[in-house]
């Protein structure tokens, strides 16, 4: 089994076991080095992509119409079919669709950038993918995965990135750490 075959099965399963229906991945202009680690890119383009995991099938790609190439070297099992978008307002009507129903999803936020270094969702696209699918974030237990307590020296802040590594509970390339928000569909919104 191909590791990018193990990390899928894994990723799938960790999304079975907590009833999310998919992961949803974004990169622009390779701000998001786990997402761009994930699918094993080097550069993924100067436009916006997005990647959705589903808890179960395979996984669908959004991206830009001139950058069609920019997933050509992904592994086949992460290639799935792929949906292009022109124009903003293309974007966020594909946006649904590429997440089709789903009710509760993964993105990699930190809600009040509390964890800096592994937010890698800017505040205006997870408030986009929040408005276009009518998710909403849900404080829980997955708010903060590891959530760094305040204060403390080096120690200590070497214990925090222990903590973080032991806590966290979905599994991910290269062993970066992924503040990961759960969005949950508003049912007031529909």
């Amino acid at each position: 089994m191909s590791s990018i075959v193990a990390k899928l099965a894994k990723i799938q399963r960790y999304l079975q076991q907590e009833q999310i229906d998919g992961w949803l991945l974004y990169s622009f202009r390779d701000q998001n080095p786990i997402a761009l680690s994930l699918v094993g890119l080097q550069h993924g383009g100067s436009r916006r992509w997005f990647l959705w995991i589903p808890a179960q099938g395979s996984p669908s790609w959004l991206i830009h119409a001139i950058e069609s190439n920019s997933i050509v070297d992904v592994d086949p099992v992460l290639k799935g079919s792929v949906e292009k978008y022109v124009s903003w307002q293309e974007l966020e009507t594909q946006i649904p669709k590429l997440v089709k129903s789903a009710k509760r999803m993964l993105m990699e936020y930190s809600p009040d950038n509390a964890i800096p270094y592994v937010s890698r969702v800017d505040a205006g696209m997870y408030e986009l993918v929040k408005r276009v699918t009518g998710a909403a974030g849900k404080h829980g237990r997955r708010r903060q995965q590891g959530a760094v307590r305040k204060g403390g020296g080096r120690g200590q802040r070497r214990q925090r990135r222990s903590d973080l590594d032991q806590r966290r509970e979905l599994p991910h390339a290269q062993g970066r750490r992924s503040a990961l928000w759960p969005l949950h569909a508003d049912p007031a919104q529909h």
